[in-house]
């Protein structure tokens, strides 16, 4: 009975001070051929249809047969029948028992008499089986002697399970360690970084690829929401707070591009998107995301824009000469024509009239050479936004009641609707009017025999906009000419009417607030220009 308590005892010390599975088989097989005063054991483990040796006492000799380490255990029907049905099977005379040639190969090479082969079950699934026996004589195994060999294979079922987890835990810790490093290379070439923010607690977590890209040291600086928000260039914060507030509500998740100045000055522009993680009564309890440095990006396409720019300036150099020319052809004609007849003036009425006509020409000519400078000026040059809040429908109102006083559209109506409820935009007032004054001036001028403009405006809630339109029942324009309406110096208009630069100009101006310019137009039926500006939601609550 000592011995049977102290074999049990090495087996759990084995257990608790070893995750190495041969150790623990060896330990257990060693201890119960002692207990048992035996001479020879083994322990197999079951691989699908396969006996691998996890351990054996006395070790195997040089030259020992294979299948004694590696067997198929359907030429072990002993092994076989023990695992299926969950029992030990007992052997007491080796020399009497039908065996198949593999099993009368293992008991004669290792000069067994007697044999005990117990199942070792986790899950009641059997995974090996714990074999003991003696070569000197037959003995017979007592109840005790088995449920000492039943109690060590339970004990083995547990260290392999702990050896199998573990080993699988290390395959899995070796693997996370590769994703992880790979996933640290992906963000360090991608510049993106991933965080995370415990909104409950208020602490942030940064990956490397984080700190790197906001210019901070992981072991020196500690990320948090107030920090994040110090980094944030000024004219970014409200922005960026406004986002944050509408994820951290109903709307769930967002995405945002942001400027930080970093601690040694350098600015960096930054795309961040966000997906919050709610508890079960809707309250956010952290937030996931990812913040990418498109700097080099947004560097590029502001270098593309001036590009792009200085090439239309090339543009207009190429065509100002005929723009300008005609209108100073025609004054240069005007003013001869009253040089020749100033020595020669008199009372009549026609001739008074023939100067008039003639001052008048100038007049309008030299408007109009005034107005293809100022669009060359106002396309050339950047000019910052003055951003301040804007109701629009007073701005509409306003803008057609300045072109309803200009005679020459005497022959056209109004039709204003501003079904906007309290419609402000963030915007710069004197750009929208001019793009108002330009789709308003178009509309005229594409109905000279006289019609009507329609002006409208309307809260968009589906976007976050809002829009105005503006109408005409004029010519309207071709299918092939709606992609080129944008472009600098395409005009549907005749030659002495436009420069081209009027819609240019007003796409840039909306595309500059973060709107969106869209024309939809039939021919000979009119045409509808629709601008959509993002919505002031602070304004408009």
């Amino acid at each position: 009975m000592h011995n049977h308590l102290e074999a049990l005892l090495k087996v759990s010390m084995a257990l608790t001070g070893s995750l190495k599975l041969t150790d623990v088989l060896q330990t257990a097989i060693d201890g119960a051929v002692d207990a048992l005063s035996l001479n020879t054991g083994a322990i197999y483990l079951l691989a699908q249809d396969e006996l691998l040796l996890g351990a054996t006492t006395p070790p195997l000799p040089p030259g020992f047969p294979d299948e004694y380490s590696r067997a198929r255990l359907n030429d072990h029907p002993h092994i076989q029948q023990c695992l299926l049905s969950g029992e030990t099977v007992f052997i007491q005379n080796c020399q009497l028992e039908q065996f198949t040639p593999e099993e009368h190969g293992v008991v004669e090479a290792r000069g067994l008499k007697s044999v005990l082969y117990v199942p070792i079950a986790a899950d009641d699934d059997s995974i090996g089986v714990f074999i003991v026996g003696t070569t000197a004589e037959t003995s017979t195994f007592q109840p005790i002697d088995e449920k000492l060999c039943r109690t060590l294979s339970y004990q083995v079922a547990l260290a392999i399970t702990n050896s199998r987890l573990y080993e699988s835990v290390q395959v899995a810790n070796v693997q996370l360690e590769k994703t992880q490093a790979r996933l640290a290379d992906a963000q360090i070439v991608a510049k993106i970084g991933s965080w995370e923010w415990d909104v409950t607690v208020d602490t942030l977590w940064w990956s490397d690829e984080m700190y790197s890209i906001f210019g901070l040291s992981p072991g020196k600086d500690t990320p948090s929401h107030d920090r994040f928000m110090e980094l944030v260039h000024p004219d970014d914060r409200m922005d960026l707070s406004k986002t944050i507030e509408d994820a951290l509500g109903p709307a769930g998740s967002g995405s945002v591009e942001y400027r930080i100045v970093r601690p040694d000055g350098g600015d960096r522009y930054i795309y961040a998107k966000a997906n919050v993680v709610n508890d079960s009564e809707g309250r956010p309890l952290r937030v996931t995301g990812i913040s990418q440095d498109i700097t080099d990006r947004m560097r590029v396409q502001e270098a593309l824009t001036k590009s792009s720019q200085l090439a239309a300036v090339g543009q207009i150099a190429s065509g100002i000469a005929h723009e300008i020319n005609n209108p100073l052809a025609t004054i240069a004609a005007c003013t001869e024509v009253l040089k020749e007849r100033v020595p020669h003036i008199d009372d009549e009425s026609d001739r008074r009239e023939k100067r008039t006509e003639y001052l008048s020409l100038i007049d309008e000519e030299v408007c109009r050479a005034a107005l293809i400078i100022e669009d060359l000026l106002d396309f050339a040059r950047v000019r910052p936004l003055d951003l301040r809040p804007v109701e629009l429908s007073e701005l509409i109102e306003s803008t057609v009641n300045l072109m309803r006083i200009q005679s020459k559209y005497s022959d056209c109506n109004f039709e204003v609707s501003t079904n906007c409820d309290h419609p402000l935009l963030v915007a710069d007032r004197e750009r929208v009017r001019q793009v108002l004054i330009v789709l308003i001036s178009n509309a005229l001028e594409s109905m000279p025999s006289g019609g009507v403009v329609k002006v409208a405006c309307r809260n968009d809630d589906e976007r976050g906009q809002i829009e105005f339109s503006v109408s005409d029942g004029g010519v309207g324009i071709r299918e092939e000419d709606l992609g080129k309406l944008f472009q600098p110096f395409f005009t549907t208009k005749i030659m002495d009417k436009g420069t081209g630069l009027g819609l240019s100009i007003a796409h840039t101006i909306v595309s500059n607030h973060g709107g969106e310019i869209l024309v939809d137009s039939i021919l000979g039926q009119g045409s509808t220009f629709t601008v959509r500006l993002p919505r002031d939601e602070k304004q408009n609550k």
